[in-house]
């Protein structure tokens, strides 16, 4: 099913990228092939630079922009905005909340122990449910925070109980008032 869909996002692709270059610029096809009467093919190549620049051009930037279009959520915000929708278009709730919090997270283990550092890596979904914790350090029952003077750590789902998305300095404000 997913060659499928990748095939089916070459065909979109290629077509928005030919309506692209035939709105931009009138072209003739960049290769065409001719059949003579006596059964002869000739291929031909066009020497038109500016249709293969830009035929080049759209089919890069095209789906980068398609893609960070997408990964930023940027089409369901404006849904959201004219209350059209309340989702985004991550498939999860763990995709969304990794891909828009950046903030150190401590991550409560079954086995009762506490990890917390930056979360530099994740899994796009909860049932792959991978953690990479960059510059680690494990939390003791007095808060205190004990390094591992590692770079980082893999923590499986298996092992979370749940996760601490913790506050930033500039969310805490004054708490001992």
């Amino acid at each position: 099913m997913n060659n499928v869909k990748l095939i089916f996002d070459v065909l979109i692709y290629s077509f928005l990228s030919f309506v692209i270059v035939d709105w931009l610029y009138s072209w003739e096809p960049i290769f065409s092939i001719n059949k003579s009467v006596d059964n002869v093919y000739t291929y031909t190549a066009s020497s038109d630079v500016k249709a293969i620049a830009l035929t080049l051009i759209s089919s890069v930037f095209l789906p980068i922009v398609v893609g960070a279009f997408l990964h930023h959520d940027l089409h369901m915000r404006v849904l959201r905005f004219l209350k059209v929708t309340n989702k985004t278009s991550r498939d999860t709730a763990w995709d969304d909340v990794f891909t828009n919090t950046d903030r150190y997270i401590t991550v409560h283990l079954k086995n009762g122990n506490r990890l917390t550092g930056w979360p530099m890596y994740y899994s796009n979904s909860p049932d792959e449910g991978f953690l990479y914790i960059y510059e680690p350090a494990w939390v003791d029952d007095d808060n205190q925070y004990l390094e591992t003077n590692s770079h980082g750590v893999l923590v499986n789902k298996d092992e979370i109980e749940f996760v601490e998305f913790l506050k930033q300095d500039d969310e805490r404000g004054n708490e001992s008032e």
